[in-house]
């Protein structure tokens, strides 16, 4: 499997070309690479350690997680978690 940075990168320089279709985009989600950076690039934000909807954090993910999530995927029975919406009233009333 390709380094996510390199994926990543050769994804970025693609968008700028309006006429290039991506192909098994999917593929990259089966490369526990992808999460570990993922899981790095968050670990560095302020409220890293806040907890989501779900009641969870980025402090308790694994490898056995990342692993089952994979798998999860691979079988196409993922489900994600409802996210939060929250409205915000506008000065206008809208």
């Amino acid at each position: 499997m390709q380094c996510p940075k390199v994926v990543l990168s050769n994804l970025r320089k693609k968008s700028l070309d309006e006429k290039y279709q991506y192909t098994r985009l999917y593929r990259n989600l089966y490369n526990p690479d992808f999460f570990l950076l993922a899981y790095d690039n968050l670990s560095q934000n302020d409220g890293a350690l806040t907890m989501g909807v779900d009641k969870r954090s980025i402090d308790g993910f694994s490898m056995e997680e990342i692993s089952r999530l994979i798998e999860v995927l691979k079988n196409k029975s993922y489900q994600p978690y409802p996210s939060k919406r929250v409205y915000i009233p506008k000065k206008n009333g809208k």
